[in-house]
């Protein structure tokens, strides 16, 4: 479900996340910044 939910997002979305991505070591904390975010917008 949650691929669902990062697929659904425009691509600006992604573009936009990757300049926060330096602040994240682990490809785990940028992905759990994504959901978060997108989970923050989408209510």
């Amino acid at each position: 479900m949650r691929e669902t939910i990062l697929s659904a997002l425009p691509p600006c979305f992604e573009k936009w996340c990757q300049k926060f991505d330096d602040l994240f070591k682990t490809k785990g904390q940028k992905k759990g910044f994504r959901y978060y975010l997108a989970g923050l917008l989408g209510e």
